[in-house]
């Protein structure tokens, strides 16, 4: 309805209040009287309720500047759907809108630990990036950073962790359940770059950094077991900061199962206050850093073990479920990727599994091709019905591949979906090293598209030509070109790379 002034409510005759000008049930102004119609040309200065036409003067015509928007609105979306077509999409990894498949650099880590000595920060859920990534909605991607000479205080999650090593030495302690009967038995394994470790849920653990000089990095993959997709730290050292869990219970409650006085707890729960991580001096580093444990399963180191795919281009480690029997329930593989400057990962796909990939060290690029292209702003181009099911307009017009592509800098982090072929480019300055958590593992193989051993050349000559629509040998001489597999030439290297000038579109 209108809302008119009490000032102009004094000229206008009763009979013509009041009344609508955006019906919603009528495609045409609906005059309250005869009277109104006939005024329908005078410039009656009046207020506008609806909100179609801004709030300001309102001569009857909201309906037709609505109708006009609506018209034009259609015209962008139509313009809007032509140019996603017919684009290439490109982002770069530290400015404007990424992908749905680069979660970010260091900035998309979120501190819980933060103290003089080092850090722990954790990686925002996947799912807030983008509904794509439901698949791996329930791990996290956690870094663990520790001073010289450190000491991380025990504690036990609600999530399974796997932990690889990516820089310094140092021993971590496992205190675990032993399950034939009630009894906790100690754990201590010395790790240096390159070892996987897993600690299980409600394992309590701490950690130590006993080297001199040299920080210690790990890389965890999280997968909570309580709430998916969230998990917590639960202190069993502390005080004041961090809290320990001890100190949350009620004193009575202490005493009793402690059988001490009032006064002890409270020596014993308020001095510390230091964080999470704390500086140790060498007689406790070296206390705590006596003959590792023979018992248990041993940490597995990924750069000790020969190479699954290695030439002068690059060297492929999988830590598979022989190699290190702790992944196999958590249906993880863990691999390390070291692409040589100016080489390339050639393009490839997994079958099953999804990669969560983070750059360790080195710079580079790398390209995927997607059909469910998404960003922060708007969902997949390629829109599907509730629980996944497809209209008919769908199934008629599906939308084209898109081609995404990202610069690599340390730190960053990215997800190759099961199915999406990739390549991964080291630039010409710098080797690219990769760390790789492997998520649906099981049966899941490694597909590659070019080199000695890709898809393309194990088809029979009639199927290539049905394929391609050219003659068989043309087919067996593109993809039959190269020798090598796994890595490759990069394009600055390639034999064929194309003049400058052409590559810059002249």
């Amino acid at each position: 309805m209108l809302g008119i002034s009490s000032k102009k409510r004094q000229w206008l005759p009763n009979r013509l209040l009041p009344f609508s000008c955006c019906p919603s049930s009528s495609s045409q102004p609906a005059w309250s009287s005869p009277l109104a119609e006939r005024m329908s040309g005078t410039r009656a200065t009046l207020t506008c309720s609806s909100g179609s036409c801004g709030g300001g003067v309102c001569f009857g015509a909201c309906l037709k500047n609505k109708n006009k928007k609506e018209e034009n609105n259609k015209k962008k979306k139509k313009k809007k759907k032509i140019n996603l077509k017919m684009s290439t999409l490109k982002y770069q990894n530290w400015g404007g809108v990424l992908p749905a498949c680069v979660v970010g650099g260091v900035e998309s880590f979120v501190h819980r630990v933060r103290t003089q000595q080092g850090s722990i920060r954790v990686l925002r859920n996947f799912l807030q990036k983008s509904s794509l990534l439901m698949g791996i909605a329930n791990y996290r991607l956690a870094m663990f950073e520790a001073n010289p000479r450190t000491f991380a205080v025990p504690k036990q999650s609600d999530a399974e962790q796997i932990f690889f090593v990516t820089q310094g030495e140092g021993t971590v302690t496992l205190l675990r359940n032993e399950e034939s009967r009630n009894n906790i038995r100690r754990e201590s394994h010395n790790i240096r770059k390159g070892d996987i470790i897993r600690v299980h849920a409600g394992t309590v653990f701490y950690i130590i950094n006993n080297s001199n000089d040299q920080k210690l990095q790990i890389v965890k993959l999280v997968q909570p077991v309580s709430t998916p997709g969230q998990f917590e730290d639960f202190y069993i050292g502390g005080g004041d900061k961090p809290e320990s869990i001890y100190r949350t219970f009620s004193t009575r409650i202490l005493e009793a199962a402690l059988n001490t006085q009032q006064e002890k707890l409270e020596r014993l729960f308020g001095q510390q206050k230091e964080g999470e991580i704390i500086q140790a001096s060498e007689e406790q580093i070296r206390g705590m850093s006596g003959q590792p444990s023979t018992e248990g399963r041993q940490p597995f180191n990924l750069l000790q073990k020969r190479p699954d795919h290695s030439n002068e281009r690059g060297q492929l480690y999988i830590a598979n479920f022989e190699d290190y029997e702790e992944l196999r329930d958590l249906d993880v593989h863990v691999t390390f990727t070291n692409i040589v400057r100016g080489s390339m990962m050639t393009p490839f796909y997994e079958s099953k599994a999804t990669e969560i990939m983070m750059i360790l060290d080195g710079r580079g690029e790398f390209e995927m091709v997607s059909p469910y292209l998404s960003s922060q702003n708007q969902s997949s181009q390629c829109r599907r019905g509730q629980w996944g099911e497809e209209s008919e307009e769908e199934e008629e017009g599906r939308c084209r591949y898109q081609k995404v592509k990202s610069s690599l800098t340390q730190g960053t982090v990215f997800i190759i979906p099961a199915g999406h072929p990739t390549a991964i480019i080291a630039s010409e300055e710098q080797n690219l090293q990769v760390v790789c958590f492997k998520v649906h593992a099981k049966n899941s193989r490694k597909v590659f598209l070019t080199g000695r051993n890709n898809v393309v050349n194990q088809m029979e000559k009639e199927a290539k030509e049905l394929s391609f629509g050219v003659p068989s040998k043309l087919v067996e001489n593109v993809f039959g070109g190269s020798k090598d597999e796994v890595f490759v030439r990069g394009p600055g290297q390639s034999r064929y790379r194309r003049p400058f000038l052409e590559f810059a579109g002249f």
